[in-house]
């Protein structure tokens, strides 16, 4: 589409009042092509390029350019306006990320909810089993204080 404006005015500005008519493939009754055409799409997005250009000398300069979503809709009702998506998957699409979301939720739901259970460490069983090794005669009470030493001077670390 291209619209030729007249020159600018004193203060450089052109005004400009292009209509412009989108041609619509889809399958609604409003298209001029729904014998052709079998889409099931009721919108498309697209874009609508504003490039101001200036012809001197036969050669083209480009001043300035602008892009503009716009979305060519048969009718266009108040739930249309206020939607944060325009389109959403459908189908099996919609069904997995459905499902997706749902397992997500599911996931936090779980990290969220579980509660890590700690109890006392029972010391005396834990000593009795040392007493038990010594008397056992498979270790040393100094040995095993050698053992600890070590262990802690490794996670000292």
């Amino acid at each position: 589409f291209i619209y030729k404006c007249g020159a600018p005015d004193v203060n450089g500005t052109i005004i400009a009042n292009p209509k412009m008519i989108f041609l619509c493939n889809d399958s609604c009754i409003n298209s001029s092509y729904s014998q052709h055409y079998k889409n099931a799409e009721a919108a498309r997005s697209l874009y609508l390029v504003q490039t101001l250009e200036v012809k001197k000398l036969g050669v083209v300069k480009v001043l300035a350019r602008s892009k503009v979503s716009v979305w060519p809709k048969a009718s266009v009702c108040d739930r249309d306006l206020v939607k944060t998506e325009r389109r959403k998957p459908k189908g099996a699409a919609a069904q997995k990320a459905s499902r997706l979301k749902r397992l997500n939720d599911e996931a936090i739901e779980t990290t969220e909810s579980k509660k890590i259970k700690s109890e006392p460490i029972n010391t005396e069983y834990h000593i009795e089993e040392l007493v038990k090794t010594i008397l056992e005669g498979q270790l040393t009470a100094d040995e095993i204080g050698l053992k600890i030493r070590e262990k802690l001077k490794g996670k000292s670390k």
